[in-house]
């Protein structure tokens, strides 16, 4: 949701949010969840290109509890990759600035 609502006037890499602005954002709550395995939440291997096993496993998890269709969830990831690429090209233009 940060990069939904942050904004980027940092030379196009940094979200900026104010401490106000936190109190708006939109959050699941972890208590409708249930967890069989709540390591998944410890884990450091959170590549947004390339998900841990534990990341999709908590994908899975948001994705059923959200009732989103396969095809909704192929939007999400392909939506995911565009932002990142997006931020990376962005970032490469302005590095020589």
């Amino acid at each position: 949701m940060v990069n939904m609502a942050g904004r980027s006037n940092f030379g196009g890499g940094l979200l900026k949010i104010q401490t106000y602005e936190v109190s708006e954002l939109l959050c699941l709550d972890p208590k409708i969840f249930a967890f069989e395995n709540e390591t998944i939440f410890t884990s450091t291997a959170w590549e947004m290109l390339n998900p841990s096993d534990d990341r999709s496993f908590l994908d899975t998890i948001i994705f059923d509890t959200l009732g989103l269709t396969q095809g909704e969830r192929d939007g999400v990831y392909e939506a995911v990759v565009n932002l990142v690429e997006s931020r990376l090209r962005k970032a490469r233009s302005l590095k020589g600035k």
